[in-house]
């Protein structure tokens, strides 16, 4: 089952993202929240997400859909993703 990649406007609205995407299994990072998902309004945990552009760094919503990419960065392998978000190998996003 295939999900919706969706990204936030400046406003704060949620849009589907044309690149698609699938939910992923990687479990979020306790007590690390995404400042992007928190300036929406949402407390969604980080973690390992992926797209057709690769694995990032990013939330889900209550029903397991991409929220927000909070990564600038994208990884080619789900582990070199989990590893940046382990290690804060990362740069933050500060728009959607």
């Amino acid at each position: 089952m295939g999900g919706r990649l969706l990204g936030l406007t400046s406003g704060g609205t949620l849009v589907d993202d044309p690149r698609g995407g699938s939910p992923m299994s990687a479990p979020p990072q306790e007590g690390k929240l995404g400042l992007l998902a928190q300036a929406a309004g949402q407390a969604f945990a980080l973690q390992v997400c992926h797209s057709r552009a690769g694995f990032y760094i990013g939330t889900r919503d209550d029903e397991g859909l991409p929220f927000s990419r909070e990564s600038a960065e994208y990884w080619g392998t789900e582990g070199e993703a989990a590893a940046a978000l382990a290690g804060g190998a990362w740069t933050q996003r500060r728009e959607p």
